[in-house]
């Protein structure tokens, strides 16, 4: 039984064709559940039970405006406790630079002086603009991928995509002078935006490494000049357990 529950946590148990069956089953029982009034009711009670929350996430699965008006990321719950702590109880305003844009967006402008964040699909960067476009203290900036040339390999490719180059997404964070007090890294391209991301991380600074169960991701983060704090869980709007991990130099 241990070595079934460890491998859970460096196997995907959510390929594409299952999560596209839930999401359309979701939306009509989210219809049927509108109706009846038990959406709600979860909405009075999902910013006092994590558990209603939970389960009215589940209804807002892939719907932008559900998880923003949930106030909460697509990270695990444990880890999203971590973060809001840990901006809480800085000592000096966070400067906060994000790999992936979405609905962690709006959740870290409430608890950061600035954000920086950094989006490759178009169709999805030009939602997350229309929800923040009254955010001052949020940049957007679309670094759309370019097609990979055939005779100039690139180490910025995705396992997901893997004939684009991704190089403009992984070294905007390059462009900016200052260094960071959180990085979020939940886009394309993890382990090269990781090793970018180290460099540009404050002393005393964290990076959000989502997903960090995924077998990829292990060689990356098994570097020796790292420290992870790993959160196993449960995740806003899915049925599936994942992990987030909590990313530090080591001083």
């Amino acid at each position: 039984m241990k070595s079934i529950l460890n491998l859970e946590h460096y196997i995907d148990f959510s390929p594409s064709w299952a999560k596209r069956s839930y999401i359309k089953i979701l939306h009509v029982l989210k219809k049927i559940s509108t109706h009846c009034g038990m959406i709600a009711w979860l909405d009075k009670h999902a910013p006092y039970s994590r558990r209603h929350h939970y389960i009215r996430s589940l209804f807002a699965t892939h719907q932008l405006n559900d998880m923003i008006a949930l106030d909460t990321p697509w990270w695990t719950y444990h880890a999203i406790e971590f973060v809001n702590d840990y901006l809480a109880n800085m000592s000096h305003p966070a400067m906060v630079f994000e790999y992936g844009s979405g609905a962690s967006t709006l959740w870290l402008a409430k608890r950061c002086q600035s954000l920086i964040s950094i989006e490759h699909d178009t169709h999805w960067h030009d939602q997350i603009v229309q929800h923040t476009k009254d955010k001052k203290n949020i940049l957007l900036l679309h670094r759309p991928p370019n097609v990979l040339q055939v005779n100039k390999p690139s180490v910025y490719h995705s396992d997901k995509q893997p004939f684009l180059d991704f190089q403009s997404y992984v070294e905007s964070i390059q462009s900016f002078e200052r260094q960071f007090d959180v990085i979020i890294i939940d886009g394309r391209c993890r382990p090269q935006c990781l090793s970018l991301a180290m460099k540009k991380l404050n002393k005393n600074g964290i990076i959000v490494f989502d997903n960090s169960n995924r077998a990829r991701y292990q060689q990356c983060l098994s570097k020796a000049d790292i420290e992870i704090q790993r959160f196993w869980g449960r995740v806003p709007g899915s049925p599936f357990r994942s992990e987030t991990a909590i990313v530090r130099k080591i001083n």
